[in-house]
């Protein structure tokens, strides 16, 4: 009745006595759902964000997620293995991780997942924290030298001037 054990038929198989047989129905596809979230001061939560997916390597499938979108793909073969791979937005500050079945994260765009029975979820989050401008970089170093240099000659000049005075 716990349907443990798998009876396999065959034309050699015979049966001498009454038997109770069970089924157990084992589905031989599933669904993957795919979310978005975006998150960060400067995040742009209207932003589509691109994605494309393979199953086993087959013909790549193209759509968008914006932020709280959800995509399905329905009809995965149990067992078999799906790439999702977001497009790389690092040039635009987002850093992308994902997270499968609320798992721990991983800081990459690309993920590849083994399709099993039950919850098949992959969530990408894209990161772009606000980075306060400051002005300073080691490349003006030498130019805020000789802004100090002539910062210090001018009130040297006037100390002067105003002793004279």
């Amino acid at each position: 009745e716990e349907c443990t054990k798998k009876v396999a038929f065959n034309t050699n198989t015979t049966i001498t006595e009454n038997t109770t047989f069970y089924g157990k129905y084992v589905p031989i596809t599933t669904s993957v759902t795919i979310t978005k979230k975006v998150t960060g001061g400067l995040g742009d939560r209207t932003k589509d964000f691109a994605f494309t997916y393979t199953i086993n390597g087959g013909e790549p499938q193209s759509f968008t997620l914006q932020h709280d979108g959800t995509h399905t793909v329905a009809n995965v073969p149990i067992g078999s293995t799906i790439t999702i791979t977001e497009e790389d937005y690092s040039n635009q500050g987002y850093i992308t991780s994902y997270k499968v079945n609320d798992g721990q994260s991983t800081t990459e765009n690309c993920a590849q997942i083994r399709v099993s029975e039950g919850k098949n979820q992959v969530e990408f989050i894209n990161n772009k924290n606000v980075t306060p401008d400051t002005g300073l970089y080691l490349t003006s170093w030498p130019y805020l030298m000789m802004l100090a240099l002539a910062a210090g000659g001018a009130l040297v000049f006037f100390m002067r001037r105003r002793r004279r005075s």
